[in-house]
């Protein structure tokens, strides 16, 4: 490659690296403060990673552990991910029929470190807290049990975050099929392994993207604040737990229409931007974020045009946020939209009147 494409190159990459560095950073160091911020927290996470004893009454040790002990924790596990993944609001994974025979033992022990490697990253940005690294078996050695001792790290993992999301669904161990092989088991827990990548690829932009629907709430305000009939805005919007990435595009499409006919409104020409219908599985967090930053600009373009600019302190977020959050966020958005389309409805020429 020649030094002038190599420059051209890393020019137009470099930018969105150190973006998303700097983003996983601020996250990583935001959810280590939030989480964990006193000692008494972490008094509180070891409460909570006590787990029940396998559901078969059989005891957790080399001799006595089967594969049905192995996939009934299995299931449990697959039960606090879902629970976690309906808060983050996180698109649910399409089951695939895969068939799966003459699993042997060796083959589900390295699965399940593949899962308690998943789930400590995933965990990791939603607690700021990184479990205890477990002792490789010699493949010739391996038991159920010690398939059973890594699915048992993951589920404590989960229980940690599972509790400082505040989820408190109650939570039952169900025995598995007496029948079970280990080729049942690693069926399943390749679909764990799944589900968990796509709840890790819904995690780093919503911090970013619930920033910029508050910078346009802030600047909306203002705008509605020109106007002498103006309206308080409502303090808050209850938070709808499930939200998905789906319905926070839709939601923020609309509002980004909004936006557009409000600078027509008020007589200026807004940016031409027409996105394409986008299917759920297409859906990047990056999407996301470039609309939600449209909206942004949209409003600040506006709010420069006024005559009465005090300065706007916006401060940073030092928390996990969600697509349930956003939407929250992004609903109180509409409502000021709503509200100043009124006011310059029935002021058409408002600019005129209070525009430098």
């Amino acid at each position: 490659m020649s030094t002038r494409k190599l420059r051209d190159c890393l020019s137009k990459k470099i930018p969105f690296l150190l973006k998303y560095t700097t983003l996983l950073s601020f996250l990583i160091c935001c959810n280590i403060h939030q989480a964990y911020p006193a000692e008494k927290d972490l008094h509180l996470h070891k409460k909570v990673t006590v787990t029940p004893p396998p559901v078969s009454g059989r005891t957790p040790d080399l001799k006595s552990i089967t594969p049905q002990d192995v996939l009934s924790r299995v299931l449990m596990v697959a039960d606090v991910l879902e629970s976690i993944r309906f808060e983050m609001g996180a698109e649910k994974v399409e089951d695939t029929e895969i068939t799966i025979r003459n699993a042997q033992p060796h083959d589900v022990y390295f699965l399940s470190r593949t899962l308690l490697k998943k789930i400590d990253r995933l965990t990791f940005v939603l607690t700021g807290h990184i479990g205890p690294v477990l002792d490789t078996q010699h493949p010739d050695a391996i038991r159920p049990f010690h398939v059973w001792q890594r699915i048992e790290a993951s589920l404590k993992r989960l229980l940690t975050a599972r509790h400082l999301l505040g989820i408190t669904t109650p939570l039952e161990e169900k025995l598995a099929p007496e029948s079970t092989q280990p080729s049942d088991v690693f069926k399943t827990i390749l679909r764990i392994n799944r589900q968990a990548n796509l709840m890790m690829t819904n995690t780093l932009f919503q911090g970013e993207i619930y920033r910029e629907i508050t910078l346009s709430i802030h600047y909306a305000s203002a705008l509605i604040s020109q106007f002498p009939k103006s309206r308080p805005t409502p303090a808050t919007i209850p938070i709808e737990k499930g939200k998905t990435s789906d319905e926070v595009y839709q939601l923020l499409l609309d509002l980004f229409h909004q936006t557009q006919a409000i600078s027509r409104q008020s007589g200026l020409t807004p940016l031409q931007v027409i996105p394409k219908e986008v299917q759920s599985e297409n859906l990047a967090p990056h999407v996301l974020d470039d609309l939600a930053t449209g909206i942004a600009s949209e409003l600040l373009f506006l709010y420069s045009k006024t005559k009465n600019r005090p300065q706007l302190l916006i401060s940073p977020f030092l928390d996990m946020k969600f697509p349930s959050h956003t939407f929250q966020r992004a609903k109180i958005l509409e409502d000021q939209l709503n509200t100043l389309t009124q006011l310059i409805r029935e002021t058409p020429h408002w600019l005129g009147a209070h525009s430098q």
